[in-house]
């Protein structure tokens, strides 16, 4: 008789657990004041319930946090459909979090109005791909449609602006598994590789193209889930703020080989101006460092130093042929992790 009265009393409980389902409709109301108007709350509602059905380690998360990541994507209007691929929600242990997908980007980017169009490939070592930088950059890919393609060797994202020439990043294949190394989880890539490796370059891409606040707020949400933003910020102050004091002088004693990299002496050192703080290609340099290779302020300078072959740790200052050595220099991930070997290797 007592062993029915727990049993009676356990049910009453699992009664009152209220399920993702029961927690989604009764804030629904809350839910879609956060929507735009061209999405319907009760398709933007099954698209999260059908996320969760479809994964089984979802359903063992929180509801908090699914509610939470659920929100999130309601914030920014991308909702779970998978055919558009805008938004995800992935399991980190019991935790849910939300993921946008690549499209989901390019919708935010597009709604600029800044930007026409953007398109990410993958490229197979069996396709025709030309990547050509320097004055009259060039990329040319033609996949192979039939037969084998081959394994992946890289991925790249194109972004047309509105009345001017467009703008591309490639990475190559051990770039890529560089970045998946890094995520918090790597379920989104062994599901979804393809759209991973598509993404990337358009995450990458979206350094230099103009951001609404939108997406501004999804790369903060995408990088915490990739690990690309997981170093503490220095003094409580945002990474584009630390090498705000990063002076640029034009001319100056000093100059770059674009080809070896050595510094080459001026011969006039007379006509040298004054030194300007230039905060936007500082906090350009900072931002990279920080997001791409995960260092500090400190470490960013000594990178630096390493690259133009002559030491900026006290005196902060880059000549703009510089700037052009290290945010070129920047883009090639075994260059630069070649550096940080050799600084490791100094400080043992």
């Amino acid at each position: 008789m007592r062993l029915n009265k727990m049993s009676n009393k356990e049910t009453a409980i699992a009664k009152k657990k209220e399920t993702i389902k029961e927690l989604l409709i009764r804030k629904q109301t809350d839910i879609k004041q956060l929507l735009p108007t061209h999405i319907n709350i009760d398709r933007f509602i099954k698209s999260a319930l059908l996320a969760v059905a479809r994964n089984d380690k979802l359903q063992k998360c929180t509801k908090e946090s699914v509610f939470t990541g659920v929100v999130n994507a309601a914030e920014l209007g991308l909702d779970f459909t998978p055919a558009k691929g805008h938004a995800y929600l992935i399991p980190y242990g019991d935790q849910a979090t939300f993921m946008p997908g690549y499209r989901g980007l390019i919708d935010l980017a597009k709604r600029s109005g800044t930007i026409a169009k953007i398109e990410a490939h993958i490229v197979h070592e069996n396709d025709k791909f030309i990547l050509e930088y320097g004055l009259e950059p060039k990329l040319i890919h033609k996949p192979i449609i039939k037969g084998d393609t081959g394994e992946i060797i890289g991925a790249y994202a194109i972004a047309w602006f509105k009345g001017e020439d467009p703008q591309y990043e490639f990475m190559t294949k051990k770039q890529l598994d560089g970045i998946r190394k890094r995520a918090k989880t790597d379920t989104i890539w062994k599901s979804d590789e393809g759209e991973m490796c598509r993404k990337t370059p358009v995450r990458r891409l979206f350094k230099y193209l103009p951001c609404s606040p939108d997406l501004e707020k999804a790369l903060e949400y995408d990088n915490h889930i990739a690990g690309v933003i997981d170093a503490p910020e220095d003094n409580g102050l945002s990474r584009t703020e630390n090498l705000a004091n990063l002076i640029i002088t034009n001319p100056t004693p000093t100059d770059v080989d674009a080809k070896t990299g050595e510094v080459i002496e001026s011969p006039d050192t007379s006509k040298e101006t004054e030194p300007m703080t230039n905060p936007k290609t500082s906090g350009m340099i900072n931002s990279i460092c920080s997001k791409e290779y995960a260092l500090d302020p400190e470490q960013t300078l000594k990178l630096i130093s390493a690259i133009i072959k002559h030491d900026i740790t006290k005196m902060k200052q880059l000549t703009l042929k510089e700037v052009e050595w290290v945010t070129e220099t920047l883009n090639h991930r075994e260059t630069i992790d070649g550096f940080l070997a050799e600084i490791n290797s100094q400080k043992q």
